[in-house]
């Protein structure tokens, strides 16, 4: 009997496969063509953000400035503007826009670089049967390499 447990246990842990990181290093995706970016999340939070729904690809140290002054207007001491090398990475803000409730978040799934294109896979979250009666503006911001290619944004599920 208990033989037939590892059995079956071995055999449950083999078929759920790796499991997958968020900012893992380079490696090269199942296609030729696309490799997997790496990335860091600087700040993640449901309320801060923007009012309504958008997306800033952030590539100069003023735009970053003005995002972190609308992100930090109700905190103290606030977030700390990150150091970011702006000739070698740059900056992506995901902003939901405001949401009648809590439980909804924004984030990046995974970024993959092909040939002409940055394509960011961004994944959003809704609240579940029970969630709290607050406004909320869900964002994320996150640094990565800058790139010359043209950005593209999915939605994934």
């Amino acid at each position: 009997m208990n033989k037939m447990v590892l059995i079956l246990l071995t055999a449950l842990m083999a078929a759920c496969g790796p499991v997958k990181q968020q900012n893992g290093n380079m490696e090269e995706a199942s296609s030729e063509n696309q490799k997997q970016v790496s990335f860091e999340v600087l700040v993640q939070h449901s309320h801060g953000g923007y009012d309504k729904p958008q997306i800033k690809v952030i590539k100069e140290p003023t735009e970053l400035q003005a995002v972190y002054a609308k992100i930090n207007m109700t905190r103290r001491p606030g977030f700390p503007i990150p150091e970011v090398d702006f000739d070698k990475e740059m900056i992506i803000g995901l902003y939901m826009g405001e949401k009648n409730s809590g439980g909804y978040s924004i984030s990046i799934d995974s970024v993959e670089e092909t040939k002409n294109e940055l394509i960011i896979n961004v994944k959003e979250s809704e609240p579940g049967l029970v969630a709290t009666t607050v406004i909320c503006q869900p964002f994320c911001i996150v640094k990565m390499p800058t790139t010359k290619k043209e950005v593209v944004f999915k939605k994934v599920s």
